[in-house]
Formats: C-alpha cells, structure tokens, sequence
C-alpha cells in the first residue's frame, strides 16, 4: 500500500510536540544518568518538552491563521 506523504497537511502543532518529546526524554536522560534519578529528570523532562512544544506549535499556528487572514 503506497502512501503519498506530499498530499498531507504538516501540523505544526504536532511537529513542535515531538520534537519537544525528543527534547525532554535527551534532557532527563542526560541530567537523570548525572545525578542517579534517571526516573524522576525522565518524567519532568518529558513533561516540560511536550508543554514547551505544545505552547511554541500553538503560537505558530495562531500566527500563520493572522497571516491568512490578512492575505485574504
């Protein structure tokens, strides 16, 4: 089954959540493996990554929909 990924709608919103994702589990591993809390700096930085990514991917979006608006 063949998928044309050129035809799909890129969310901003979801791209900014992921990366923040990314973020935030290197983050928690990086300073969880430093101070021997490797659970705890997993959990906080994942959730700090997905709500900074969420907030940034919001703020994109908004703008681009006043830039449309303002085309139009």
């Amino acid at each position: 089954m063949a998928t044309n990924l050129n035809k799909m709608k890129n969310s901003k919103l979801a791209l900014s959540v992921s990366i923040g994702l990314v973020i935030g589990v290197a983050i928690g591993v990086i300073i969880g493996a430093a101070t021997g809390e490797l659970v705890l700096w997993l959990a906080l930085g994942i959730g700090c990554g997905i709500a900074l990514g969420a907030g940034i991917g919001g703020s994109l979006e908004g703008r681009d929909r006043k830039r449309q608006q303002e085309n139009e």
